[in-house]
């Protein structure tokens, strides 16, 4: 993306779609089929976590707009608007995934919840030809088109009628980049394509998921940035002390073994002048709650629980690290306590994260064995890591990178062993 600099989850999301795409471009086995299950899981636990985000949004501007109406109503209407949108963009997404599953004759209790489909119930996942009916068409006037319009006018609408003048660039530039609809190349001949065709054409249904999940998660993020500006706008840019909340921020929520797990824990309207403590520990419930008279609830430290307290600079950021050692989900949380001139503000947060086994793919493209004298191309795949930070080392052999892919050159008859190094982004 060109929209400045990332936040942790922006690139957990890039990062995954490199991979998703890199994945596409093979001729992939059942294994990486199945594996999109997994990964759409993650995309969609980052759908919910924007959208509780904007929901909570949404509902400070209620509160703010119940006080002030004459101050906060116009920015609440411009913001109950991009939210609609937002919305019907998702729902009819979601809507073409149930379709798809329809035209494919899958089980329907596949998509019985329709807002949570269990993709690694799906039996066809290498099925090209649902995703294509549903979402092109003979003359791509299908669903696509229409999802494509949808997302257009909401980057219209945001960059024209919501931002004003004093919006920043990098704002700006990061919506027109998670609300992009260029063209894109077809990956063999570097053909430019229309932006139906690269997204839905001769995708297998599993991959076709992802990519619809991720297109809601860029309607998401930019009603977020939409929503986040318009607030600034009621009074300053900052959120009132009273109104603070939690944030938790993974560098992701699939982790491979023997790679660390990191998060970024912050108070969402920090102020520089007075750090907070953070308490950390391991567990599905990290906290004690209790729900006062007026809804609202205190959160406490347990008993008998040991914490890790994180180091916290001036910016009011703790990082939270663990070792992905052991294979299976694990959840964490704690307290976030902060100082203020009305008293202690306590906030707490829970999270959790994927450690799973590393997956590697080394394949010839054209020939099951190197020839000498004729270039030899492979491709090589690792699962969770851009094809630009893979790189390999052939015994017995030249090697040359052209693209994401290798042409190996044997310099005599005898075995040529293929090591793949992959840099996670830690070291």
């Amino acid at each position: 993306m060109g929209h400045g600099k990332e936040t942790p989850r922006q690139k957990m999301i890039g990062m995954m779609y490199l991979v998703l795409m890199a994945m596409l471009a093979l001729n992939v086995s059942n294994e990486v089929l199945n594996a999109f299950a997994v990964l759409d899981s993650g995309l969609n636990s980052t759908k919910v976590t924007l959208e509780q985000t904007n929901e909570q949004v949404l509902s400070n501007f209620e509160l703010e707009n119940s006080v002030n109406p004459g101050k906060v109503g116009p920015w609440f209407e411009k913001a109950r608007s991009v939210q609609e949108q937002a919305d019907s963009i998702v729902e009819f997404i979601q809507n073409k995934k149930i379709d798809i599953l329809k035209i494919a004759k899958e089980d329907p209790e596949i998509y019985k919840d329709p807002h949570h489909i269990h993709n690694e119930l799906i039996k066809a996942k290498d099925n090209t030809e649902a995703p294509a009916l549903v979402m092109i068409g003979d003359n791509d006037d299908k669903a696509g088109s229409k999802v494509k319009k949808m997302i257009e006018d909401l980057k219209n609408d945001i960059l024209n009628n919501i931002f004003l003048e004093d919006v920043s660039d990098k704002t700006r530039e990061s919506v027109s980049a998670s609300l992009s609809t260029e063209n894109g190349k077809d990956h063999k001949s570097g053909e430019e394509i229309p932006w139906t065709r690269a997204n839905f054409e001769h995708v297998p249904m599993a991959g076709v998921m992802s990519i619809m999940t991720g297109l809601q998660i860029n309607v998401r993020n930019a009603e977020s940035e939409a929503l986040r500006y318009l607030y600034a706008n009621i009074d300053k840019g900052s959120f009132k002390f009273n109104n603070l909340n939690a944030t938790v921020i993974p560098n992701t929520n699939y982790l491979i073994k023997g790679n660390e797990y990191a998060a970024e824990i912050f108070l969402a309207a920090s102020d520089t002048t007075a750090s907070p403590k953070i308490y950390v520990t391991e567990g599905r419930y990290p906290y004690d709650s209790i729900q006062l008279d007026d809804g609202t609830y205190r959160y406490s430290l347990k008993e008998g629980v040991e914490y890790k307290e994180l180091e916290v600079p001036k910016s009011g950021k703790g990082i939270y690290t663990m070792p992905g050692n052991s294979i299976g989900e694990r959840y964490w949380g704690g307290i976030i306590e902060l100082e203020s001139p009305g008293g202690k503000i306590t906030r707490a947060f829970r999270n959790s994260y994927l450690v799973a086994e590393g997956a590697v793919t080394v394949a010839a493209t054209k020939m099951n064995v190197f020839y000498i004298g004729v270039d030899n191309p492979i491709d090589v795949s690792v699962a969770g890591v851009p094809p630009e930070n893979v790189t390999i080392e052939v015994t017995n052999a030249r090697k040359k990178r052209v693209r994401n892919s290798y042409i190996v050159n044997p310099r005599r008859p005898g075995n040529c062993w293929v090591s793949v190094y992959a840099d996670m982004g830690n070291g």
